[in-house]
């Protein structure tokens, strides 16, 4: 509320987000921008905005049932030029559990829905930003690549895997 209270152009505040259970690690939310919006998710549910944000953009679309109804809102409030601002610090946390929704959703086929629909629905704005948007998906798939590179380097990985090979082995005749 500090945020909002000192700052009139401040219309939504969001902060770190840390990831418990199954999934864990920080969520370092991104700015309440265009066009990083237009790639990915950069702000969590858990945001505190003023209430004229959810009038102006009419709240959450409940077309959006398998999830990604937030994103969509943020995108509604980015391109009405609703000003954010990022704390840089864990303030909330979120579980993920094994039946949970937000997981449903990134199955391929409901995430491929969710992502046309988005682009459908915000059709002017991906057109706007079109290769600021693919620029930063590609660019956030070659981290992601990356990571999993440096895990499969692990020695204690490697040796599991030779392992593994070694007794999935035929035996020799």
């Amino acid at each position: 509320m500090s945020v909002l209270d000192a700052d009139s152009h401040v219309a939504i505040c969001h902060t770190w987000v840390g990831l418990v259970g199954e999934h864990r690690g920080v969520w370092r939310t991104g700015p309440l921008a265009l066009p990083e919006l237009a790639s990915r998710c950069t702000v969590h549910v858990t945001s505190l905005y003023r209430r004229h944000v959810w009038v102006d953009v009419g709240g959450y679309d409940p077309s959006f049932v398998d999830g990604a109804e937030d994103w969509d809102f943020w995108l509604g409030a980015a391109a009405r030029g609703w000003q954010g601002r990022g704390i840089p610090e864990v303030l909330a946390y979120y579980r993920r559990g094994p039946t949970s929704r937000e997981r449903r959703a990134r199955a391929p086929d409901v995430s491929a829905r969710l992502m046309r629909r988005l682009v459908e629905k915000h059709r002017g704005l991906y057109e706007a930003h079109l290769e600021d948007a693919l620029a930063g998906l590609y660019a956030h798939y070659a981290g992601v690549c990356l990571s999993l590179e440096r895990v499969y380097r692990h020695p204690a990985l490697r040796a599991l895997l030779w392992l593994r090979d070694r007794m999935q082995r035929p035996p020799a005749a």
